[in-house]
């Protein structure tokens, strides 16, 4: 399965480990529908409905296994507070591709906008 990674599991952030033995297929940006909050200790990545010229929030493409995906759901907190969804990752030329990654389920309205890209030195003491 091909998976959109954004905050503490990219390559060199504190979770960084969980994808080892995963291909990395390299790194990529969200079709400009997605925004990212700071929650404190993570980012929470979530679709914005009517939202077509925000920010292309940028990640990493992973293909990962099965195993893999159940560790991940599990530290994630699927499906309550993270939910596993398709996403929109943008291609060249006008092109894209529809990949899961883990869209967060809570409330945002307190928290910062962190803009297109998160890594360990945004997480609040």
């Amino acid at each position: 399965m091909k998976l959109f990674i954004y905050g503490t599991i990219k390559r060199g952030q504190c979770r960084a480990d969980v994808m080892t033995g995963q291909k990395f297929l390299g790194s990529a940006k969200l079709v400009p529908m997605y925004k990212m909050f700071n929650l404190g200790q993570f980012p929470a990545l979530v679709k914005m409905p009517g939202l077509d010229n925000g920010p292309m929030i940028e990640g990493e493409l992973w293909e990962v296994d099965e195993d893999c995906i159940r560790r991940l759901d599990m530290i994630e907190g699927t499906p309550s507070f993270y939910r596993r969804q398709e996403v929109q990752v943008a291609g060249q030329e006008a092109e894209s591709l529809y990949v899961e990654s883990y869209l967060y389920q809570g409330d945002i309205s307190d928290s910062e906008d962190v803009g297109v890209s998160w890594d360990d030195s945004m997480i609040r003491q």
